[in-house]
């Protein structure tokens, strides 16, 4: 994985409106300390570092984040994704609050998928959602804030130059001309090598409150990149960190004050759809293989549509063949949500899984032309005889 490379289009120059950036943290002659310790801000800011395995050698990567909740971080995209559009395994995030090294293991991802953060024209999407299996507890969090286009913020990460500790820094960003939402401005670390605060939060202080405005994306030299946050930004993470609470949420059962006798009704297809997302989502022969995931997804969406449009009356194999009649089949190019859904039918009548590809390119050879789309029939044809096997 890479981060802070260098873009490939001609380097941008800071405005002159732009004063030298001050160093964060230093204080004024004048300047009084309080007798209260307040807490930091940036406190909120940790570490990113995961492992990458690349021709047998083991390297450490590190980047920034921010957390906005005890268990969420916020941070650039580029740092959870590889080239190949794979999430990283086990990252972990890491403050040194007060000194103190706190760690918390990353349990699910939520990025935008199309962000290209080494093209400045197309890298708003930059940005991430890291949800931690633990809670990194006691430490302060900063809010959210869109709209920004300009001005002073403080710019806070873990930069390489500096062994790996947090630094800050004060300056002023100006829009990039002729981007959209696109900052420029000065990057953390040393000058050609800000490896590291990728993902680090450019903040303001909004009504007293540390407030998130835009996150370091890259660096060309000593000219730094950051994605300014839009209000469709802020209500994607929103939702990203509503979705994540209410899956760990506990379920609490009330019981009835009487039970209330009911016409049975028929479960329809709806029962068997999501056994058969339980019996893919256990086969290491879609989860590890990105591409037949995301059509194993889409296979299960439309097999859900169709189900609610066909009513409760229809049956898994109705269902079935009327979202295979949409998706169409392999003989003109790879569909993978056709070759998956083919080797579910074929499990679930019943046919041997061994079988299944032969079986499917009897009435779609288009399979064997792709060798993504053989797998798909037979990993689809294990869901189908799992579902089978599960009554229903």
């Amino acid at each position: 994985m890479v981060f802070h490379e260098a873009l490939t289009h001609a380097q941008l120059r800071t405005s002159s409106r732009c004063p030298a950036p001050r160093r964060f943290g230093a204080r004024a002659p004048s300047e009084r300390t309080t007798a209260l310790a307040l807490p930091d801000p940036t406190d909120a800011v940790v570490s990113i570092s995961w492992q990458e395995v690349s021709g047998g050698t083991i390297t450490t990567e590190q980047g920034s984040g921010v957390l906005i909740a005890p268990d969420e971080v916020l941070t650039a995209a580029h740092l959870v994704y590889d080239a190949a559009g794979r999430a990283v395994a086990d990252a972990v995030a890491t403050s040194d609050a007060g000194g103190r090294p706190l760690r918390a293991a990353e349990a699910s991802v939520h990025a935008m998928p199309l962000a290209d953060w080494t093209r400045v024209a197309s890298a708003a999407g930059d940005f991430a959602v890291i949800h931690l299996a633990t809670p990194l507890a006691g430490l302060p969090t900063m809010a959210l804030g869109s709209g920004f286009a300009g001005g002073a913020v403080t710019v806070t990460g873990y930069p390489a130059a500096t062994g790996g500790a947090r630094d800050s820094l004060a300056e002023v960003l100006a829009p990039v001309a002729g981007s959209s939402g696109i900052l420029q401005g000065t990057p953390l670390g040393a000058p050609g090598d800000p490896r590291g605060a990728s993902g680090g939060p450019a903040w303001q202080a909004v009504d007293g409150v540390a407030t998130v405005v835009g996150l370091t994306s890259s660096a060309n030299g000593s000219m730094g990149f950051f994605v300014g946050l839009t209000a469709a930004d802020v209500a994607e993470i929103d939702a990203w960190t509503a979705a994540d609470h209410a899956a760990a949420a506990p379920v609490v059962v009330v019981p009835a004050a009487a039970p209330v006798a009911a016409e049975p009704q028929p479960a329809g297809a709806s029962p068997a759809i999501a056994a058969l997302a339980a019996a893919a989502a256990g086969l290491p022969a879609v989860t590890s293989r990105p591409a037949l995931d995301a059509a194993m997804s889409r296979v299960v969406s439309l097999l859900a549509r169709d189900a609610a449009a066909l009513g409760a009356g229809a049956g898994f194999d109705d269902v079935a063949a009327d979202a295979l009649s949409v998706l169409g089949d392999n003989g003109r190019h790879r569909n993978l949500a056709a070759a998956l859904l083919e080797g579910v039918m074929w499990g679930h009548a019943g046919g041997d899984v061994a079988g299944s590809v032969g079986a499917v390119a009897a009435v779609d050879s288009g399979v064997l032309s792709y060798a993504a789309s053989e797998r798909g029939v037979h990993a689809g044809a294990r869901a189908g005889a799992l579902l089978l096997a599960s009554g229903f």
